[in-house]
């Protein structure tokens, strides 16, 4: 992916001042690997059904973290942030999400991931210059499950985040005449080198209450009460007495600072994010975020008595 320099963006042009004013963002791409096997295994439709509900959170991650979406284009989410800190973190959370059983309509999906912290041009929302430009290099010599970044964003980290990166590679990037080092981000919980886990950097700023709403009953989930049973058993925490819905059909489980939704029905669990994106549970789970609807056994319908209100915070 290529941007247009500044200099050729025919906006700078009417108002010319914003050409020389440069600001320092960390930018970051993360891109759904495999999108192109998916569009001929199962279809265009459902590929891009797929593809969006990945971006859909993906992008809620990022934001949680601080992040301003910029763009999505096609199986790729970039997204600026104004301290690399928080793009580490958002990168690290992303990761560890989608290697935790997350599946989209029974699809496991994997991510690769690249950034850069410099000067850049922000106009109107999108970004462009350098920052821009050299992050989405790093994403294309990221492989899946990977973070990759520069040496340039490693000074500007907290020690304690830096710690976590170790040297990858010397590449030279594009119109350059020396080569720049490279980095990796070792994100995952087990490595014995980090002296602090980035996912315990998540876990600080992660989510930690859950609200449930349904007819007149209200609940709040929090890490001190970490397990809500939903169904039609009378023990269930919020019991939901309907058509299709076994006695204990699912249950939500605080991990980490997530919410978790785990179906073990019969008949399945349906998800409507406030997005739009629809997701369907059988014997599957699914990570909460934002706002939405819960529907236990049947498919979602906007004049439902029997939905299950939802709202992250």
């Amino acid at each position: 992916m290529v941007f247009p320099h500044p200099a050729l963006a025919p906006i700078l042009f009417d108002n010319e001042p914003q050409m020389n004013k440069q600001n320092a963002c960390t930018v970051l791409f993360a891109d759904v690997c495999g999108s192109t096997s998916l569009y001929s295994r199962y279809g265009n439709e459902q590929a891009r059904r797929i593809i969006a509900q990945c971006i859909a959170l993906m992008s809620d991650i990022c934001r949680r973290h601080k992040g301003d979406i910029v763009k999505t284009i096609g199986d790729e989410v970039m997204v600026r942030f104004d301290r690399p800190d928080d793009a580490v973190c958002a990168a690290c959370g992303i990761h560890d999400t989608l290697t935790r059983g997350v599946s989209f309509e029974g699809i496991r999906l994997a991510a690769r991931i690249g950034l850069h912290c410099g000067p850049a041009f922000i106009i109107d929302g999108d970004v462009y210059g350098d920052a821009p430009n050299i992050a989405s290099r790093m994403s294309s010599v990221a492989r899946s499950g990977q973070i990759i970044t520069t040496l340039e964003t490693v000074k500007r980290l907290a020690s304690e985040v830096a710690a976590s990166t170790r040297f990858y590679d010397r590449i030279t990037l594009k119109g350059g005449a020396a080569e720049t080092s490279i980095y990796q981000v070792l994100w995952e919980k087990d490595n014995a080198t980090r002296l602090l886990t980035c996912a315990d950097l998540i876990d600080k700023a992660a989510t930690a209450y859950l609200q449930l709403s349904y007819k007149s009953h209200k609940l709040m989930a929090t890490p001190d009460r970490p397990i809500v049973l939903m169904g039609r058993a009378p023990d269930c925490t919020l019991v939901v007495d309907a058509d299709l819905v076994s006695r204990v059909h699912a249950r939500v489980e605080h991990r980490r600072g997530r919410f978790v939704l785990v179906d073990q029905s019969s008949n399945g669990t349906f998800i409507k994010f406030e997005d739009g994106q629809e997701v369907y549970l059988r014997r599957e789970e699914m990570p909460l975020w934002g706002r939405g609807h819960i529907s236990l056994g049947r498919a979602w319908h906007s004049d439902d008595m029997d939905l299950v209100r939802y709202s992250v915070q």
